[in-house]
C-alpha cells in the first residue's frame, strides 16, 4: 500500500485494511508518512517526511514509484488521486494487480479547496472527476468509502467495492458503563481542523459555553489549519487554549484517539454543509458511536438522518454557534439523557457499524483480483 497525503498508520490504511490483510495471511509494506523504518505489528512500514507545500508532495509521487518497484509486490493498493498516474505507470510495467482506494469524494471536494482560485474550481472538478473516472478502467479494482461510491465506479470498474470506514473491534471491547467512572466534563473533536471542518464554529461555541459553565473543556485531536481564519478568532483561540478550555493533541495514532474518547463526555462533528460533506457519514460518526459518545453534529445530510434513525446524538445548525453552545451545555447539564444517548448509538454501532463485516468484503475482493501473497 502506498500513500503521500495519510500516515503510514492511518486508520484505515493501517488497523483496518492493512491489518485485516495480515491476519489473513499477506505480507504487507506500507508506504507513507512516518518519522522511521520499521515493522509494526507485522506490517513494514517505508517512511515519506511531511511534505513542506503541495508541490513537494505531488513531486514525491516519483520517490514513491521507486519504492514501490523495488518491493516487486503481488498487489499495489494505492490511497491518493494525485497517484494515479503511479498506478498506471507500476500497471503498465509490472504484472501487479493495481487497486484504487477512493476515500472521499474527491471531485467535490475540489469546489471547497481554498488554495483553488474559485473560479477555476467548477473547471478543476470537472476535470478531476473526468480523469478519475477514465482512469480506473486500467486498474484492477477499486476500493471506495460508501456504496454510493461504489455505484459511481461501478460504471468504469466492474470490479468495485465499497469498505465503510466502520470502528474495529477493539473500539467496542467497553461498553459504556464500563467507561463511566472515567468520564469526564469533556467535549472531544477528532480529524483535521480548518475553516471547512468548523475551526471558527469551534472557537465561536467554546466562548459561548465558558460564560455559562467554567468546569469543562474541549479535546481537539488533529492537525489544525488557520488558513481563511479571522485574526481575531485566531488570537482568541490562543486565549482559550492558555485558560485550558481549549487542549490541542494534533495527530494521534488510532488506538491512542480511542482512549481519549473513552475519558471524554461528549463528542462534536462541527463540520460544514460543503458539496462533498453533504454526501457520506464522517468516520468520526462511527467512532463516536461505538464509544457510546453521545454528540453534536450539523443538521445536514446523511449523518442527520442516521441521526433521527437511530436517535443516536443532537442535530443543530451547523452554522450557529448559539445552538452548538446550546446543545452542549444541555447535554453537560442532563448526564442521564447524555448517557442513554450514547447507549443507544453504542448498542447500534454495533449491530451495524463494525470493521468485522468490512474485512470480510476486503478479503473476498482480493480474492477475486488475484493470487494471496501468502507468508512462509
Amino acid at each position: 500500500m502506498f500513500t503521500t497525503v495519510h500516515q503510514a498508520r492511518d486508520g484505515r490504511i493501517f488497523y483496518k485494511e492493512g491489518m485485516s490483510l495480515v491476519k489473513a495471511g499477506y505480507d504487507l509494506t506500507i508506504i507513507g508518512l512516518h518519522p522511521r523504518e520499521e515493522v509494526v505489528q507485522g506490517i513494514k512500514i517505508l517512511p515519506l517526511s511531511p511534505a513542506k507545500n503541495r508541490l513537494i508532495r505531488l513531486l514525491r509521487g516519483i520517490g514513491v514509484l521507486f519504492k514501490a518497484f523495488k518491493e516487486k509486490a503481488d498487489f499495489y493498493h494505492f490511497h491518493d488521486p494525485e497517484l494515479i498516474w503511479v498506478g498506471l505507470t507500476l500497471k503498465m510495467f509490472t504484472k501487479a494487480r493495481v487497486i484504487y482506494d477512493a476515500h472521499e469524494y474527491y471531485a467535490e471536494s475540489i469546489l471547497s479547496k481554498q488554495w483553488i482560485p474559485k473560479k477555476l474550481r467548477p473547471l478543476i472538478s470537472k476535470l478531476a472527476n473526468f480523469l478519475e473516472k477514465r482512469s480506473v478502467r486500467f486498474f484492477d479494482g477499486v476500493v471506495t468509502a460508501t456504496e454510493m461510491m461504489e455505484e459511481r465506479f461501478k460504471k468504469f470498474s466492474p470490479r468495485t467495492v465499497a469498505l465503510n470506514n466502520y470502528p474495529v473491534e477493539e473500539f467496542f471491547a467497553y461498553s459504556p458503563e464500563d467507561c463511566l467512572p472515567r468520564r469526564e466534563k469533556r467535549i472531544i473533536y477528532t480529524g483535521s481542523i480548518n475553516k471547512l471542518r468548523g475551526l471558527e464554529i469551534i472557537i465561536r461555541t467554546i466562548d459561548l459555553v465558558r460564560k455559562a459553565r467554567e468546569d469543562f473543556q474541549c479535546l481537539l485531536v488533529g492537525k489544525i489549519d488557520f488558513t481563511g481564519v479571522d485574526s481575531a478568532l485566531i488570537q482568541l483561540f490562543n486565549q482559550l487554549k492558555d485558560e485550558g478550555y481549549l487542549k490541542v493533541f494534533g495527530h494521534l495514532d488510532y488506538k491512542e484517539l480511542f482512549s481519549l474518547l473513552r475519558q471524554s463526555q461528549l463528542a462534536w462533528n462541527p463540520i460544514l454543509p460543503a458539496p462533498h460533506y453533504c454526501l457520506a457519514v464522517p468516520s468520526k460518526i462511527y467512532e463516536y458511536m461505538a464509544a457510546g459518545l453521545p454528540f453534536i453534529t450539523g443538521d445536514f445530510g446523511p449523518t442527520a438522518r442516521l441521526v433521527r434513525r437511530y436517535n443516536c446524538g443532537c442535530l443543530v445548525n451547523p452554522l450557529n454557534p448559539q445552538e452548538h453552545a446550546e446543545a452542549i451545555l444541555r447535554l453537560f447539564n442532563q448526564e442521564n439523557t447524555a448517557r442513554e444517548i450514547g447507549k443507544r448509538g453504542y448498542n447500534w454501532a454495533r449491530k451495524f457499524f463494525s470493521w468485522a463485516k468490512e474485512e470480510k468484503k476486503l478479503l473476498l475482493f482480493y480474492e477475486e483480483i488475484g493470487r494471496k501473497q501468502r507468508k512462509g
